[in-house]
Order: structure tokens, then C-alpha cells, then sequence
């Protein structure tokens, strides 16, 4: 890491910290070294973290039980952000912006699992962690630009030596308009020398941070996660279930379902929590409709492109709302039931066809809110199409 100047030792340096391996390694390092050999004193160093509001309660208890103490110690200034509402005009919350922490508010103010319920949908395993940069870049950027629009060094994020491929994607994501520094590539530290570190400067097996309902962790760190807590275990499929209910398609991982590997993990309790949450909440039953159609992009590459429409036409309890969409069922095509869900088909799309359509009837608990983007130009293509739904097929 490059030295800085005298006359520069009072311009705040921002470090971006995801409570997980990679940053708590930095800090830690930095508060072993001299001001000389960091860079800057202790007293410009600003820790800044940002809540989706699903965090691991494992990764409360490490964050207050080791790192508050010494940026108690240290005086270092600890600042703690999070979302305010579903879109960027929202603004953010500020959590804490002190010296002396004590508690860490990983229940945020807006969920992402809000959100995600909202929608009827999971972060999507494919393509940029857009949960990520929503729920964390933009509220930090947004903070950065509040309190600290001038001069600052970083925001130091916590890309391992083996991660420069992603720190050179970086500017992909929020905060924009920042000079991002690497310590961790800068010192050629592997995330397994940031776990050997932490372990020997704290005598503790630090955890990743990420949600509960993280489709970017592995299968093998889900599994151990809830196994020791259930509750959050319940609560991703509970997640998962929604999603699938509105898209059989989404599931979780990429590999497969969550249901799929708490079931095969032997984790019973959290498959009856799971169950208790179907039934403690009001369920509804849904219309959802889907139009593919093939574009090709600026550069010629052809994609898959969209629109959805999903209304809630009824309310009440599980077995009410199941019962109802019998009704809709026919020899053609029964009601098909999982262990979240009910759906009767109306229209099943043809893979690999376009333009397409998919329509369906579902009961599942009532947290999805209806959603259509461009609602009349919706009504007359699904109009258009279902009145010409058999030539669709032949094309």
C-alpha cells in the first residue's frame, strides 16, 4: 500500500467493511502496524458498513464480541447504513456513525428479504450480486457522498489475492466515483492467510457474512449455518418458496433447490419451522402470466427478454385458498401441489419458442404484491398472443 504524504494525515480513509474473512483480516492488520507503515493514523479511519437487513446473527455476535472492542480501544469511527425503501429516491438510513459501538443493527430498516417477498423472487445466482450493490453500494456511496464529498482515500474493499479479476470489475458496482484500493491483493494475502490471521490474532474461526438466504454461498456453508440455526434455515425456504411459487424455475441455488439440501442434510427442525411460517401467514391466490420474447443486443448477442403480470384475485387461509383453485383445475390440467405451493396451469410455455406465453393459477402465502411494468401494452400482447396461441406453437 502506497504511503501517504503529512499534509494529507487528516483526509478520512474509508474502509469498506462486509463484516466477513477478508475485511475483518485488514483491520485487524492495520491496528498491528505502525501509522507509517498503514499509511494514516488510526483516528482517519472510518469503518462503514451497510445492512440488508438478513445477516447471520452468527456474524452480530463475532462483530460485537471482538472487532467493537478494539475500534472502542482505538477510538475509530464506526459508521453503520442501510436501506430505506425499495428504490434508490428512498434514501438511506444511518444507523450508528460513532466511536463506541456496541450493537450492531443487522436487522437494517428495509429487508432485502422484503423485498424479495415482495417480488416473489431470490437474488439471481447468474450475472453482477445486483442485491449487493442495491442494498450495500448504493446506501455507502450515497453516505460518501453526504459526508464525505471532497477528498478521501479508498473505499479499501476486501478482495483477496485470489479475486483481482473482480476488483478489476469493480467499478461495475456502487460506490461510483471513488478510488478503490486493495490492501489485500496489495500484500498478496489468499483468504485462507486472512483466516490463519484472524484465527491468530483472535483464537476464533471467523464466518462469512452474508444472508441467510445467500445463493452465492456455498451448499457446504448453508448446511453448516443452519443447521446451527434452523430459524434462518427456515426462513430461506420460506424465501425460496415464494419465489418458486410465482416462477418454478427460481429456485435458490443454482445447483438445485434449498428445500432439496435441507432436506437431504437431515435438518428437521427447520423443515417444521418452515411449516409452521406456511401456516401462520395469510395465503392468496394469484394470477401469473409471462411473455418471452427474443431481442438481440447492441452487440448482435441475442437474450431473452420478459414481461410478467401477477395479480392477487383472493385472500384468506392455506386450506381455503387451495380449495378455491380446484375450481380452476381440469382433466387437462389437474392441480399440481408441492409442499409450499398449489398451481393449475392455463398456459404452459413451449421451450425454446418465442414469442411465448405461460399462465397460471397459484395459492401460496399472500406477501407478493401485484406487479406489471407497462400494464396496457401487457394486456394487448397477452391479448394478442392467447388469441393466437396455437400458430405460436408451430414457429
Amino acid at each position: 500500500m502506497s504511503a501517504v504524504s503529512s499534509q494529507d494525515s487528516r483526509i478520512p480513509h474509508v474502509l469498506n467493511y462486509g463484516m466477513g474473512v477478508d475485511s475483518t483480516a485488514i483491520l485487524l492488520r492495520w491496528l498491528n502496524m505502525t501509522s507509517e507503515e498503514r499509511g494514516f493514523d488510526l483516528e482517519d479511519l472510518i469503518v462503514l458498513t451497510a445492512q440488508t437487513g438478513d445477516e447471520f446473527i452468527d456474524t452480530k455476535h463475532l462483530v460485537e464480541t471482538y472487532v467493537f472492542p478494539l475500534l472502542w480501544q482505538h477510538r475509530i469511527r464506526f459508521v453503520e447504513v442501510a436501506k430505506h425503501g425499495p428504490y434508490e429516491r428512498d434514501g438511506y438510513t444511518l444507523l450508528q456513525d460513532t466511536r463506541e459501538p456496541y450493537a450492531l443493527h443487522i436487522e437494517g430498516d428495509f429487508k432485502l428479504s422484503t423485498h424479495m417477498h415482495e417480488r416473489g423472487t431470490v437474488p439471481s445466482f447468474s450475472g453482477p450480486h445486483l442485491c449487493a450493490m442495491k442494498w450495500k453500494g448504493f446506501v455507502i456511496d450515497r453516505w460518501l457522498s453526504d459526508y464525505l464529498d471532497g477528498v478521501k482515500f479508498g473505499p479499501y474493499l476486501g478482495y483477496s489475492a485470489e479475486e483481482t479479476k473482480r476488483a478489476e470489475k469493480c467499478g461495475d458496482y456502487h460506490p461510483q466515483g471513488n478510488e478503490y484500493r486493495f490492501p489485500l491483493i496489495e500484500w498478496g494475502w489468499t483468504r485462507q492467510m486472512c483466516l490463519d490471521y484472524i484465527w491468530g490474532q483472535l483464537g476464533v474461526k471467523w464466518l462469512k457474512s452474508c444472508c441467510t438466504f445467500c445463493p452465492f454461498q456455498s451448499r457446504e456453508n448453508a448446511i453448516a449455518r443452519w443447521q446451527a440455526n434452523p430459524e434462518a434455515a427456515a426462513f430461506a425456504l420460506f424465501t425460496e418458496a415464494l419465489s418458486l411459487a410465482t416462477n418454478p424455475r427460481m429456485h435458490l441455488f443454482s445447483s438445485g433447490s434449498a428445500y432439496d439440501l435441507v432436506v437431504n442434510s437431515g435438518n428437521q427442525t427447520a423443515l417444521d419451522l418452515f411449516e409452521q411460517m406456511l401456516n401462520a401467514n395469510q395465503w392468496g391466490l394469484y394470477r401469473v402470466e409471462r411473455i418471452y420474447e427474443r431481442n438481440i443486443g447492441q452487440k448482435g448477442k441475442p437474450y431473452t427478454r420478459v414481461a410478467r403480470r401477477v395479480v392477487k384475485k383472493n385472500t384468506g387461509n392455506r386450506e381455503d385458498m387451495i380449495a378455491a383453485l380446484t375450481c380452476k383445475a381440469t382433466d387437462s390440467e389437474p392441480m399440481e401441489q408441492t409442499v409450499s405451493c398449489a398451481r393449475v396451469y392455463s398456459h404452459r410455455r413451449v421451450e425454446g419458442v418465442f414469442p411465448a406465453i405461460e399462465g397460471f393459477w397459484v395459492a401460496c402465502p399472500a406477501l407478493v404484491e401485484d406487479k406489471v411494468r407497462n400494464a396496457k401494452s401487457f394486456a394487448q400482447k397477452w391479448a394478442a398472443f392467447t388469441g393466437a396461441e396455437k400458430q405460436l406453437s408451430l414457429i
